[in-house]
């Protein structure tokens, strides 16, 4: 069964405490190309959309805690021309609808698509937080929607944001349009803060879904973040805690285990990017790039996990 939130859309708090950003997509690390986006690939079929030179940027392969994210187009049941006339889709800095971003200066836009546009963000894991939230910034431009977007038809508008989880097919929808017109739903011409409750999701995967089909339909994505209480151990019950912190180029471990067991780095996604030689004292880790990681140290009897940040 889907969750249509299209009303009551607001932060949820954490009630333990301050929640803590862990993920995020605010758009702001890429270029901006002032033109239209020519899809060169063939409308009529399926196909994953690329970045073209001095063309509005629609993919990203992320850094740090900043979420990549990929496009790609689905033609209508009866296709249409989609995106091979050139659009104006990706990212862009243009205020002139909103009046301003939700956050920053540059966002995405997603306009006169004739046809679907999906876009998946990086999948990420979540095991090691709790009370988590994944939220959004949606502004919807007045225009004179068509349909109630259950037909993948080009008189059959629709905007979709969900987070799914990957490990076991539970699905959550921050908004839904589908089987309503837009607009009789009160949603267009402001910024909504769309935000969902995903404790318990053990990886994530936020995607967008639109279809629309004129210049003057066009939905704006901005400032999405996953927030959430680390559920790290208490380094200072433990026998290591990492120095530099944030690092460098080299580290070392105060209180070093005398029976080091195990000493690895995982990524925000889970990914195991370094193993370190346990019969060093210091480490060395250049080739990291700068951002968030999780040290994870182990001896004989206990492995614990400590968040650390590479410059």
């Amino acid at each position: 069964m889907k969750l249509h939130v299209l009303s009551g859309l607001c932060l949820i708090m954490t009630q333990t405490g301050q929640a803590q950003e862990l993920f995020l997509a605010n758009f702001e690390q890429q270029s901006v190309y002032n033109s239209l986006y020519y899809d060169l690939d063939d409308p009529n079929s399926p196909h994953s959309l690329v970045n073209n030179p001095d063309e509005p940027l629609l993919n990203f392969s992320g850094q740090g805690n900043n979420l990549g994210y990929s496009a790609f187009y689905v033609p209508y049941d009866d296709p249409s021309t989609g995106l091979s006339d050139g659009d104006h889709v990706g990212i862009t800095d243009d205020t002139g609808i909103t009046g301003a971003w939700s956050e920053g200066n540059q966002g995405y836009v997603l306009s006169d698509i004739d046809g679907n546009f999906i876009l998946n963000f990086s999948e990420i894991q979540l095991n090691q937080s709790t009370e988590t939230t994944v939220s959004c910034s949606l502004f919807i431009r007045e225009s004179t929607y068509e349909g109630d977007g259950t037909q993948n038809a080009s008189n059959s508008d629709r905007i979709a944001i969900y987070v799914v989880d990957p490990s076991n097919g539970s699905k959550i929808d921050l908004i839904n349009t589908e089987g309503h017109d837009i607009d009789d739903l009160d949603i267009e011409g402001r910024w909504l803060r769309l935000t969902a409750q995903i404790t318990g999701f053990e990886r994530a995967k936020l995607v967008v879904e639109a279809r629309n089909n004129a210049s003057n339909e066009a939905f704006y994505i901005d400032d999405i973040r996953f927030e959430g209480q680390l559920n790290i151990t208490d380094i200072k019950n433990k026998q290591s805690a990492v120095v530099p912190n944030p690092i460098d180029q080299n580290f070392s471990l105060i209180r070093r285990p005398s029976a080091l067991k195990e000493i690895y780095i995982q990524n925000i996604f889970g990914r195991i990017v370094w193993r370190g030689d346990i019969h060093q004292n210091s480490w060395s880790v250049p080739h990291l790039n700068s951002g968030l990681y999780f040290l994870n140290i182990a001896d004989r009897d206990l492995t614990w996990t400590q968040k650390i940040i590479k410059k």
